[in-house]
């Protein structure tokens, strides 16, 4: 018993060509790009790793910073409050770096 695929109809049409590639601007849904635009600016995460990397660098400067500046004004717990300080205050900041990145980015457009 061997496996062969089962014999084709009788009435396919062996001259039919296939259908041609769209081209990409077509291809896809629009409602879907759409709502990752919103997803991904509003709702979401941020997909975007550019931007991703420009928060983290922002996070790592500002907590540093807020450690030192702790450190030296409160020795005893001035490090962990810093930090924590720096932390939030670095987050609300990057927002700010990376719409003004977008910002120049699109005048240059």
């Amino acid at each position: 018993m061997t496996s062969q695929p089962p014999p084709l109809p009788k009435d396919v049409n062996r001259s039919a060509q296939p259908l041609p590639v769209q081209p990409l601007e077509y291809q896809g849904n629009k409602a879907a790009d759409e709502s990752k635009r919103v997803f991904d600016r509003v709702a979401g995460p941020n997909l975007r790793v550019r931007d991703n990397l420009i928060q983290l660098a922002c996070v790592i400067v500002g907590s540093a910073a807020g450690a030192i500046v702790g450190r030296a004004f409160w020795p005893q717990m001035g490090l962990a409050v810093g930090l924590l300080i720096g932390l939030v205050a670095s987050l609300i900041l990057s927002g700010g770096v990376i719409g003004l990145i977008r910002f120049l980015g699109a005048r240059r457009h």
